[in-house]
């Protein structure tokens, strides 16, 4: 039964491909199928062009969008260094920015804790890093000791007057 069924199929087959071999040979069927060709051809190839054409955008708009949040960044971080928070001073920080100012503008955690009578220098030292994080004194390391400066005159200024430092 088996057999008869792939005999069946193949000759089946066999004579369909024998039919299309005859229309084959007519020119006019050769030209339908090649302007046929031609036509699903140009279709694809305008499809092609669309789709590359909207990857090209969409490239472009992601490179604006990497500028924009290139610019985003960067006016954040300029904004975090240059607006700093208004400061408002104990008054012992205030003497001990007038003693820096006194002494050429600068000093060392040995000589506060001398000046302001600190039991440990670890006191002094603390004060004097709390005025820096604030951003009103420098640090400069000379050897073992650390130097702090008076980093803006105008910002420490304006602090110890009460005057918004933003």
């Amino acid at each position: 039964m088996d057999n008869v069924k792939v005999e069946d199929g193949f000759a089946q087959t066999s004579q369909e491909f024998s039919e299309f071999n005859a229309k084959m040979k007519d020119p006019l069927v050769v030209g339908a199928m090649l302007h046929k060709l031609t036509v699903e051809r140009e279709n694809s190839n305008r499809l092609m062009m669309e789709i590359s054409a909207k990857l090209d955008k969409i490239m472009q708009l992601e490179q604006k969008v990497n500028k924009l949040q290139h610019i985003i960044e960067t006016s954040k971080e300029t904004q975090q260094t240059t607006k700093q928070p208004q400061v408002i001073l104990a008054e012992i920080d205030e003497k001990i920015i007038d003693f820096i100012r006194k002494h050429e503008g600068k000093t060392c955690a040995s000589q506060i804790q001398h000046e302001f009578n600190y039991k440990g220098k670890n006191a002094a030292s603390s004060r004097l890093h709390s005025l820096y994080q604030n951003g009103l004194l420098e640090k400069v390391q000379a050897g073992k000791t650390v130097y702090y400066l008076l980093k803006n005159e105008s910002r420490v200024t304006g602090v110890l007057e009460g005057k918004p430092t933003n």
